[in-house]
């Protein structure tokens, strides 16, 4: 009886966006730990798919992964180069699949995309429909001004669960704080972990994304966009 429940039990497919001078492949490898912890690939009550961004940093050699990048900023950073394409990139990747995807993972520049598509979202992008919750890794708000305006333009009602670290020596996690203020704070959870710039493997943290994961699927109900074929 166990299992019959367990393979009418949904499915929510969860899409993963790397970090900066990441690929895919290399993501999906840091995101081992976690994959796990929510079921497993054999099994899942949650499907993760990673999604390469359209921009390669530089070429690579052979047999070593890409390093790709959603956006490139200016020197000052104030201008987000290539941001609309990746936008569209993920658009594209969702329009592509049969269902949609439930949530967006982003870590660290995937996170910063992960918040502009929620802004988009709540927006009313109709490619972005199927979306009803974020996980942010390492987050950091856009310094180009009129992308963070539009950020923050009103506040992000999606249910949200903000990760950082104190021990990050690439962003702050004051970066991760200012992002997480820009989402319902009757929606969002804030966890701290002390394992720096990464997805983090410690047990306890991992439970407590499985904890948020499980109560926004009890809390939106049983039509997720799959369901598992054993």
């Amino acid at each position: 009886d166990s299992e019959e429940r367990d393979c009418d039990q949904p499915s929510m497919r969860i899409l993963c966006l790397h970090g900066f001078r990441q690929c895919a492949l290399t993501f999906s490898e840091q995101c081992k730990d976690l994959e796990d912890a929510l079921g497993g690939a054999v099994r899942p009550g949650f499907e993760l798919e990673f999604l390469d961004a359209p921009f390669l940093f530089k070429e690579t050699r052979a047999g070593r992964p890409e390093q790709r990048l959603w956006w490139l900023a200016s020197d000052d950073g104030s201008e987000y180069r290539g941001w609309e394409e990746s936008v569209e990139c993920v658009r594209k990747h969702i329009r592509n699949s049969q269902s949609g995807v439930d949530g967006l993972l982003g870590f660290s520049q995937g996170a910063a995309l992960a918040t502009i598509l929620a802004a988009l979202k709540q927006g009313g992008d109709t490619d972005l429909k199927s979306v009803r919750f974020v996980l942010l890794f390492s987050a950091f708000p856009a310094r180009e001004p009129d992308l963070w305006g539009k950020v923050c333009s009103s506040c992000l009602g999606l249910p949200s669960l903000h990760l950082s670290s104190e021990h990050d020596k690439i962003l702050p996690a004051e970066a991760a704080t200012i992002v997480a203020d820009a989402f319902d704070p009757s929606r969002r959870q804030i966890v701290l972990h002390s394992e720096g710039h990464r997805i983090p493997r410690d047990s306890a943290v991992l439970s407590k994304i499985k904890t948020f994961l499980e109560s926004v699927q009890a809390d939106l109900g049983q039509s997720f966009t799959s369901t598992i074929n054993l």
